[in-house]
């Protein structure tokens, strides 16, 4: 029997609406996810007590969060769920347009907040995040896929949102040396992208991979960004040890601009050649390795601020906590010295708080402390299990 055509328009009408309903309801999962407030799991092979318990801890973790006063609205962990990354359709499109298609300064700025929230992005100041929505391509690879092959010269820096990629030392041997999982990058562990050398290991996709690709030339402008010298030193006139140095016999080749995310390591104590690290933007601090996995903080560096390496083997690092740094080679630098910028610079150094010995001596006891009580734990733990498996 024929279906009546008003009744046949009012069904396509609710397919249309329910179809619009799913639509909602799964970009509002998304949002969800994105905020931490949901977290999907799978359960392939959990009896229905693990469901009901994994269920449980996640309310208590969930409760345990909104009570306390530093909630994570932006989880990435939880923002990616199975093997898809979780970003608007709309985003996606734009960060495989090519780059003179990208005009919207709309589309600019959402991409560069949903990109924002990826642990290794988000490290990076506003500026630094929307360059990178301009020139970066979105890629997936697939299993197998190689990215970078040993003895060739690095093209591209991969930013890593989800995935995992395995590095081989010798390719014939498959010497297997480390992984290099989401949240991590690929071509600026060594100085091979930027001073274009072959490359000393071979990387290839070891599960299904999403990244953000730049270009070489992209990735020195972006983050090795050439300033006029008039402006480098000008800012250095600002500095008060420095009021009596020439800057204006600084050339290009004397000074090196880099900017560093959020804990990378800048300089230590035994750098060789020694330069001299001016903070020129963001934050910056030092610590002191006081035993094995214990750091303790000695000082922060603001704008204007420097660090000298001692030379000698006194455990300290400089960490950065997303800043731009210019480094000058020491031996460069006294060239162009004199006796009062010495005495400066040597009593600015000398008046750098010291680490108490009661603070050290707290560290070390709390890491023994530790250590005691995870043995302990692990012991019981044992001897519960071994109880067990002979009754």
């Amino acid at each position: 029997m024929p279906m009546i055509p008003e009744r046949r328009a009012g069904v396509l009408k609710v397919n249309i609406a329910r179809q619009r309903f799913f639509r909602a309801v799964r970009r509002t999962i998304i949002l969800l996810r994105a905020g931490g407030v949901l977290k999907s799991v799978k359960f392939d092979s959990e009896s229905s007590e693990e469901r009901f318990s994994m269920l449980l801890r996640q309310k208590s973790e969930l409760t345990e969060k909104m009570k306390s006063s530093t909630v994570e609205l932006f989880n990435p962990a939880l923002y990616k769920v199975g093997n898809t990354l979780n970003i608007h359709s709309s985003v996606r499109r734009y960060l495989r347009l090519p780059h003179s298609l990208r005009k919207s300064q709309s589309l600019l700025e959402t991409s560069a907040r949903a990109i924002g929230i990826f642990a290794p992005i988000s490290s990076f100041n506003t500026e630094i995040q929307l360059e990178i929505c301009k020139c970066a391509f979105l890629e997936h690879f697939n299993t197998g896929r190689v990215l970078c092959k040993e003895n060739n010269r690095a093209e591209n820096y991969y930013i890593i949102l989800q995935g995992k990629t395995a590095r081989l030392l010798n390719g014939d041997r498959l010497q297997v040396t480390g992984s290099v999982t989401a949240g991590q990058c690929i071509g600026a562990d060594d100085d091979s992208l930027r001073l274009n050398l072959p490359r000393k290991e071979t990387v290839f996709v070891q599960e299904a991979l999403d990244v953000l690709t730049l270009s070489r030339a992209d990735y020195m402008r972006i983050f090795h960004r050439k300033q006029e010298i008039s402006q480098i030193q000008d800012f250095l006139k600002t500095i008060k040890c420095l009021k009596a140095f020439p800057t204006e016999r600084l050339l290009d080749k004397h000074v090196s601009g880099t900017f560093f995310r959020k804990e990378r390591l800048i300089s230590d104590s035994m750098e060789m050649p020694r330069n001299i690290h001016f903070v020129e933007s963001g934050l910056a601090k030092i610590v002191k390795k006081v035993v094995k996995n214990v750091f303790i903080l000695v000082r922060e560096l603001r704008s204007g601020e420097f660090y000298i390496p001692s030379g000698e083997n006194t455990n300290e690092f400089l960490i950065s906590c997303g800043c731009q740094v210019l480094s000058i080679k020491e031996n460069d630098f006294r060239k162009f010295s004199n006796a009062e910028v010495d005495a400066r610079l040597l009593l600015a150094s000398e008046m750098l708080p010291k680490i108490p010995s009661f603070s050290a001596k707290s560290q070390i006891n709390r890491q023994r402390r530790w250590s005691n009580l995870r043995r302990k734990i692990v012991h019981d733990t044992v001897q519960l299990s071994r109880s067990r498996t002979f009754c």
